[in-house]
């Protein structure tokens, strides 16, 4: 990899807010939006549900019927234009009954747009794809330079340190100072090992490309160059490949390990290693020294290998205190979300134990660069905590 390349991790994907008290319609639009790459559609029965979510986290694009009971669609959208955050959003009001005699109303009320709901799906499909580019417009416009990728530009800002005067404990990251390469075939057989652990562990998905992004940007701070932090991107999430081969019964046990169970959750990083350690790819390879490094701890009371200080890979290193950052700031069915400080707090008080005291300074250094990727996640996130509807 000669120049930056966009990686294929974490595309953004509207969240579009669908309100109709009648379900057919509401499952028919979401199917429909979700059949043309608008994935992220969450649909409403009732208008008040929908107006606490829009304020708890605001979609890009709501469409909202009119003949709705108790908060009738303009009413909503009266609603929703007194929330001042709200106040741009594009908003499309539909209808069976005539656009002549409401769209007036509407229109004042605050409506981008008034449809039929004998629209075509094509149609819809294209209005919904110009109210999202025209509500976008502005914001690129005004600032151009943005037009780049938001974690592409994390990655590229200034490091911060200059790198270090020797590669000692870098492991293979020392190999790609200046040079990788990643392939159209590396790119595919990542989607396709990524495919594999989401199968098997329910908590891969978006922690594994926030955990790398996270790992990328520490390592920046920590005096990686742009090619090393890309490698680490695109291996990083397969740290926990060799899950594949941990029982379900272990891995999805709901209680604590009892020790048998604990021993065998313990030889995923080694499984991990064997699965990926003869790949000619050298970002497979580099997956596997993080897969066989990523619990070792600092003071040498981690595994599989017990490994202590530099012994343990540099990729490893960043990889541990990134997984833990995600894990301590995202919510869990067992746990809420840690903000995150308080999350960057935890691990620095476990400096020279668990973590490499360098890794947390150049971690608490890139605060700022963290909290933009982990909103960045947010923005493809369902907009509300709300149970998409599905046909029965």
């Amino acid at each position: 990899m000669n120049t930056p390349r966009t990686l294929p991790f974490a595309p953004f994907v509207p969240r579009i807010c669908v309100i109709d008290d009648n379900p057919v319609v509401g499952v028919r639009m979401q199917k429909l939006l979700n059949t043309r790459g608008f994935r992220n559609v969450t649909v409403f029965r009732s208008a008040w549900p929908a107006l606490q979510a829009c304020h708890y986290r605001l979609p890009d694009l709501v469409l909202v019927d009119y003949g709705m009971p108790q908060i009738d669609g303009i009413r909503f959208i009266e609603a929703l234009r007194h929330y001042p955050p709200a106040r741009t959003l594009p908003i499309v009001m539909f209808t069976g009954q005539s656009l002549e005699a409401l769209r007036p109303r509407a229109m004042e009320a605050g409506a981008s747009d008034v449809l039929s709901k004998d629209l075509t799906g094509e149609e819809l499909l294209r209005r919904v794809k110009s109210l999202l580019s025209a509500a976008q417009a502005p914001f690129e416009m005004a600032a151009p330079s943005l037009a780049a990728p938001v974690l592409d530009r994390v990655l590229l800002a200034d490091a911060g340190r200059e790198g270090p005067a020797s590669h000692g404990g870098w492991g293979l990251l020392a190999q790609y100072e200046q040079k990788a390469e990643i392939t159209d075939e590396d790119e595919s057989m990542l989607r396709h090992l990524s495919r594999i652990a989401s199968l098997r562990d329910r908590n891969t998905g978006q922690h594994t490309e926030r955990m790398a992004y996270y790992a990328a940007v520490i390592g920046r701070r920590y005096g990686l160059s742009l090619t090393q932090a890309q490698m680490l991107v695109a291996a990083a999430p397969l740290h926990d490949i060799g899950k594949v081969g941990v029982p379900d019964a272990v891995l999805h046990k709901s209680g604590s390990l009892d020790d048998d169970e604990r021993t065998l959750m313990r030889r995923h990083p080694a499984l991990g290693f064997e699965l990926l350690r003869d790949s000619s790819s050298a970002v497979i390879r580099l997956g596997a020294e993080i897969s066989l490094s990523h619990h070792e701890r600092f003071d040498g009371s981690g595994y599989p290998q017990g490994l202590r200080g530099h012994e343990i890979p540099l990729s490893g290193r960043l990889v541990a205190v990134a997984d833990v950052l995600d894990a301590l700031s995202t919510e869990r069915p067992y746990k809420a979300a840690w903000p995150l400080h308080l999350a960057i707090r935890e691990i620095s008080a476990q400096a020279g134990t668990h973590f490499d005291p360098a890794v947390v300074s150049a971690l608490t250094d890139a605060s700022d660069q963290l909290l933009t990727i982990k909103q960045y996640f947010e923005m493809a996130e369902p907009f509300a905590k709300t149970t998409p509807m599905t046909l029965i």
